[in-house]
Formats: structure tokens, sequence, C-alpha cells
């Protein structure tokens, strides 16, 4: 496995992670993490759905990256010289873009 590999699948499972507290809405309003707005931090309803949104998001974005990193690591040893770490970035960024879009749509009919 290439360094590749590994600093996209940790990137993933890190997204994955920091989403899972947010989902179970076990981290209270506050001004250091979660989905911080005017409007999230002005009520605690509002915070908690916010941030289970915003939890669930960044677990999908990092099962995304940690998946696109699995599949490219096989890719690259099937098909050697076959540099996959442009898809690697684009899936990461594009997903976290993503489910930071969602997130802020969501807050809007909240």
């Amino acid at each position: 496995m290439s360094g590749t590999f590994t600093g996209y699948f940790i990137a993933g499972f890190v997204s994955f992670a920091v989403g899972v507290p947010f989902l179970r809405g076990w981290v209270p309003r506050n001004r250091l993490a979660g989905f911080r707005t005017p409007k999230t931090l002005s009520n605690d309803r509002v915070w908690y759905e916010a941030n289970r949104v915003a939890g669930r998001d960044m677990l999908i974005a990092g099962l995304v990256v940690m998946a696109t990193a699995v599949v490219s690591a096989l890719l690259a040893q099937q098909i050697p010289g076959l540099t996959l770490e442009k898809i690697n970035k684009l899936v990461c960024i594009g997903a976290l873009l993503i489910a930071t879009l969602h997130s802020f749509i969501a807050l809007r009919r909240i």
C-alpha cells in the first residue's frame, strides 16, 4: 500500500469519526466545535438538529473517501503506473464540499 492510500484512508476515517458524536447528539452547543452559525448557536434545538445532519454528512463523506482510497489502491496494484492521487484528492475535497453544502441547505429548513 502506498502513502497516498494511507493518507486518504486516514482522512476519511477522521471525517467519519468526527461525525459520530455530532450525529449522536453528544456535543453540547459551544463556540469551538460543531456546525457553528449564528442560527445554531442561538438555540439548543437548532444546534442538535443541524449537527445531526452535519454529523451524518461527515460520516457519509468519510465512508466515500475511505472507499475511494481502497478502490484506487486496488486499481493501482492491478494497473502498474496508474496514479490515482488526483482522483483521491478530488473525491476527498468534493465529498467534504458536498457535506458542507448539504448541511447549510438543511439548516435553512430547520
